[in-house]
């Protein structure tokens, strides 16, 4: 495990990492198409996620790597930038 992982609640600042990170990571599964613009994207985790969902984010040095969405006691979203070190 890497000692410089931090774990932490999602900002409103996150929107982007978090979006471009979703979209690196879900491009990795080709076998489903791509439905939704990159722009569509970036307002549904920034307008949508971050505001319904409980997110946090893994960040090493400060560059977001990995998050987990959930609802209650479900989860809607985990993913992990596809490039991240010790993935």
């Amino acid at each position: 495990m890497n000692a410089g992982l931090r774990i932490r609640p999602a900002e409103a600042g996150d929107a982007v990492p978090i979006a471009r990170l979703f979209i690196a990571s879900f491009g990795m599964l080709t076998f489903l198409p791509k439905i939704h613009t990159d722009e569509e994207t970036f307002s549904f985790i920034a307008d949508i996620v971050l505001r319904d969902q409980d997110v946090l984010v893994a960040e090493t040095n400060g560059d977001i790597g990995g998050f987990i969405a959930m609802h209650g006691d479900m989860v809607e979203h985990l993913y992990v930038r596809p490039d991240y070190p010790d993935a």
